[in-house]
């Protein structure tokens, strides 16, 4: 089961909310996933930090699947929660459907 515990505005570039989310099953909090929006695009990104490599500022994600689906998956799952709070205009939501994989 996936949660989103929380939904905070934010105005920073593209982004556009920060969420955090539990998963019961890996019994895991991942706070701060970032909803970006840019050019009638709307996405989902881990929580992510910058490095500078040959002087240029470089961001890695803190978690990365390694499976491509499992990325699409669980972010399509992340977006459809998130719509469906909104919709509902409640500040938690949680159901039995579980990881999408």
């Amino acid at each position: 089961m996936i949660k989103i515990e929380k939904i905070t505005p934010v105005v920073r570039g593209c982004v556009t909310a920060e969420i955090d989310i539990s998963v019961e099953k890996w019994k895991l909090t991942i706070r701060k996933i970032q909803e970006c929006v840019k050019d009638g695009r709307r996405w989902f990104n881990w929580p992510s930090f910058s490095e500078e490599v040959d002087g240029k500022k470089v961001w890695e994600h803190y978690m990365v699947f390694h499976e491509q689906e499992h990325h699409k998956q669980f972010f399509e799952t992340i977006r459809q929660k998130v719509d469906e709070m909104r919709a509902n205009n409640r500040t938690n939501f949680s159901d039995d459907e579980g990881v999408p994989f």
